[in-house]
This record gives C-alpha cells, structure tokens and sequence, in this order.
C-alpha cells in the first residue's frame, strides 16, 4: 500500500541529515568526554526541533533511516506532533 504523504512539509536534506547527527549524539554511548550539559543541551535541541511546524516532515524521512534509534525518535516525533499539534492541522 502506497500512502501519499505530499501534505507533509519537505525538509531539506541537510536539515534531515543534522537532526539525524543530533540523535545519534544523544543517543551514542556517553565517553569520558560526554558532559551532562552536551546531553542536556542535545536534547534540548532535539525537543525544539520536535515544537517547529515543519517537524512533521521529520516523521517518514527519520522512520526510513537504518539506525534505530533515529527510527525511534523519529515514531516519538509522530506521536509528540499528533498530540501537540493536531488540532492545529
């Protein structure tokens, strides 16, 4: 089944591609140089990409992505969308 999702808002390449980055930070292994505040601020990053309108177009490309983890936040941003931002739609 095909769904058409040309209602979505297109994200450029780059945008998909640094939030991908963001994610996979936050997510990777924490090192000896990991600090609190790199984490706090990455998700704080993260959380404010999700508030942006466009955001939905973040949903297919993240849940297409082969890491899981980026397939993960990318069903979280569905779910943070629909249930922020429905009404709005």
């Amino acid at each position: 089944m095909v769904v058409d999702t040309n209602f979505l808002p297109v994200l450029s390449q780059s945008d998909v591609e640094r939030t991908v980055q963001l994610i996979q930070q936050a997510y990777a292994p924490p090192t000896a140089s990991t600090s609190l505040e790199d984490l706090k601020r990455l998700q704080t990053e993260l959380f404010e990409l999700q508030k942006r309108p466009e955001a939905w177009g973040l949903v297919i490309p993240l849940l297409e992505h082969p890491d899981q983890n980026v397939q993960f936040f990318g069903a979280h941003t569905a779910q943070v969308k629909i249930a922020r931002d429905w009404s709005d739609n």
